[in-house]
């Protein structure tokens, strides 16, 4: 090899040793700038999040690796760098020491790609103003940080009076008004045990969490950064605006804005109070969902509201503190938020399960459902009660309309009508606030319908009732009408047929009552010592029956009419027209709701009060209601002729007045309102 060349090789390997020694240097550089000191705090923002955002903004140039960070502090608003304590290696360690580190070139400790973000996410920020490093008596390496804490993961912030870094675990403990801030997400909290690796932060104490528009209070809770999930093992209170949630325990996610609560959960609203034992609660769609025990008070009255506000604990009073929630118990709703078309009219829900959508306005109780309505005067008092029970209710809420669908097995109670279905369609045209317009409701009844009414039962295809100012008018029951009343002398059943029947009210008594086209009834007469004297068949275009004071007046046998008499002795038994139904027993009555036990506990709570206290107030006002006394079975006088006419008679028209007799005595119970329950 010639003197040159070997002059050349020795040139390149000097100028190749200049090069790596400029880039360890530099390399030492970039470690020491990026604990720089912040610059200065940005006018107008608040404290709290003004750190957080001045050391995402900063200039700072990042180590080699994250590790060059772990064993410094930079003390905030001083030039000084304080430094951990170096610490001997353990033998167990792995981890590559700092001095391995500053062995690496740039192109080792920069990675790409995928290994780049997991580097950045791994990465973690300590400012404190003051550290110092020890060893506990087990033996793990601690870092001990005091004032100003902060800690920056990725996106996740941390402040604290004080911390404690476990080195070996690789988790913080920070005391003292701990902050965490996650995207949106604020969570205070007295303690917070924060594990780096997974970014799970366990708080205690006094937590606080808030994403702008939820708050939920609690004395424990795990915040899981990544997911923005917070699980709250304990008692938790949620505060949206007026709407609040309380439960034995939940989890809270940020992101979808749901929450999910278990344990005697307890939802309150300016117009409703819910119970059941699970509630997923959707913020952004305003829609609940409700599983287990399910009980619903719409429109609850103040008396009722003030008792269930009473033995709030401390989660109320920090959220009354924080002026989340009204400042005292039992508010009645405001003005501007009550419903005019509501008014004077509480409804209590039971069923296994709901679900109401406030974006579309429905509302849906399966399972047992049972609903209880009452209607009250502006004095308070009721003034109609109403009660049915199906396997689900469906209601749907508008303007100008309140629409309630019940499904299966439907029972109907109300003072002066009840009702049995496979379906039921109520609705309810609202006329505003204009009390000069008479209000109107609808009740359909479909498949095997059967209603009953001052003591007279109708079946058909389907059975329409209407209702005027809370009046029953008019009762509509077409296809294969048929009308029957047991006759309170006799015992002996009045029939009634048609293609439509249709029973005419005036102020909640019975008029009249029409069938038409091809009617046909058979009438048992008695004589007026009340002996039993024959039966009449007729058939007709039209027969009419005229009611006063709740008896016959007239029978009326219009177009094509045709009677047969039947004397006593030749009664044909059994005597009854096609398609005879009269079934008693399976009329509702009041008893048969009111002694479900989920109405009794709630009516009547206290099961132990002594039978010479007064009934609970709430008992008489929501179960017993104006005119709420029951009508037996047997019904009232039903009509009947005299039997004083015999024969056949072939005449196109044919009116029939029935003789007036004394009016028995009123086989109903004494009307005065008693305890319901009792």
């Amino acid at each position: 090899m010639s003197h040159t060349s070997q002059v050349m090789r020795l040139r390149k390997w000097v100028a190749g040793a200049s090069v790596g020694l400029w880039l360890a240097l530099l390399s030492g550089c970039a470690a020491f700038q990026s604990t720089a000191p912040e610059g200065p705090d940005v006018e107008g923002r608040a404290a709290d999040t003004l750190v957080a955002d001045t050391a995402a903004e900063s200039s700072e140039i990042d180590p080699p690796d994250s590790l060059a960070l772990q064993d410094s502090a930079s003390v905030e608003g001083g030039d000084t760098l304080v430094p951990a304590p170096a610490l001997p290696d353990t033998a167990g360690d792995s981890r590559p020491s700092n001095d391995s580190l500053r062995r690496l070139t740039p192109q080792d400790t920069i990675p790409s790609g995928e290994q780049q973000s997991r580097a950045e996410s791994d990465r973690v920020r300590v400012r404190a103003d003051s550290l110092s490093a020890r060893e506990s008596d087990e033996g793990d390496r601690l870092q001990e940080l005091f004032g100003n804490v902060f800690v920056r993961q990725d996106s996740t912030r941390l402040r604290s009076q004080e911390a404690v870094r476990y080195l070996e675990s690789d988790e913080f403990l920070f005391r003292g008004n701990v902050v965490i801030y996650e995207r949106g997400d604020t969570l205070r909290a007295a303690t917070v045990r924060y594990d780096r690796p997974s970014k799970v932060g366990r708080a205690f104490g006094r937590v606080h969490l808030s994403d702008g528009d939820v708050d939920v209070y609690s004395s424990r809770a795990i915040y899981y950064a990544d997911e923005k999930r917070s699980v709250f093992p304990d008692s938790v209170l949620l505060v949206d605006d007026d709407k609040t949630l309380r439960a034995e325990s939940g989890v809270y996610l940020s992101d979808a804005q749901r929450a999910d609560f278990f344990g005697n959960v307890r939802v309150r609203d300016p117009e409703t109070y819910m119970e059941a034992d699970t509630v997923v609660y959707y913020r952004n769609e305003k829609r609940t969902e409700a599983r287990g025990n399910v009980f619903i008070d719409r429109n609850p009255s103040a008396d009722d509201a003030a008792e269930r506000d009473v033995g709030y604990d401390s989660l109320e009073i920090r959220a009354r503190n924080d002026g989340r929630m009204a400042p005292e118990p039992g508010d009645e709703p405001s003005a501007d938020r009550a419903n005019p078309a509501d008014a004077g009219e509480q409804t209590l829900l039971w069923g296994d399960e709901a679900r109401n959508d406030e974006e579309r306005k429905t509302s849906r109780v399966t399972g047992r459902a049972l609903l209880l309505q009452v209607r009250t005067d502006s004095a308070g008092s009721p003034t109609d009660t109403l009660l049915v029970r199906s396997h689900r209710l469906n209601a749907q809420r508008s303007d100008t309309l309140r629409r309630m669908v019940a499904i299966d097995s439907v029972r109907i109670w109300q003072p002066d009508l009840s009702a049995v279905a496979d379906s039921v369609v109520y609705d309810r045209f609202l006329n505003g606030t204009d009390d000069d317009v008479p209000s109107l409701e609808e009740t359909r009844l479909y498949r095997a319908p059967l209603a009953w009414f001052d003591g007279s039962q109708v079946s058909g295809d389907t059975i329409r009732v209407v209702v005027r100012n809370r009046s029953v008018d008019t009762v509509y029951v077409r296809s294969n009408a048929f009308a029957a009343q047991e006759d309170s002398v006799s015992g002996r059943i009045q029939q009634l047929k048609g293609r439509l029947i249709t029973a005419v009210f005036r102020h909640d008594s019975l008029r009249q009552i029409i069938a038409r086209p091809n009617a046909r009834a058979i009438r048992f007469m008695t004589g007026r010592d009340g002996s039993e004297n024959g039966a009449a068949r007729t058939s007709a275009d039209r027969i009419v029956l005229r009611f006063v004071d709740e008896q016959v007046e007239r029978v009326s046998v219009l177009g094509g009419t045709e009677t047969t008499y039947y004397k006593q002795a030749i009664v044909p038994d059994p005597f009854r027209l096609d398609g005879f139904m009269w079934v008693p027993d399976r009329r509702p009555t009041r008893r048969m709701f009111l002694d479900d036990d989920r109405v009794r506990r709630r009516l009547e709570p206290d099961t132990e009060r002594s039978p010479t206290d007064p009934a609970s107030p709430r008992t008489d006002s929501l179960a017993a209601g104006a005119g709420s006394t029951e009508t037996p079975g047997t019904g009232r006088r039903t009509p009947s002729g005299d039997g004083s006419r015999a024969g056949r008679s072939d005449s196109s028209d044919e009116t029939v007045d029935a003789p007036r007799r004394e009016r028995p005595r009123s086989r109903r119970p004494d009307s005065t309102p008693k305890p319901p329950l009792r």
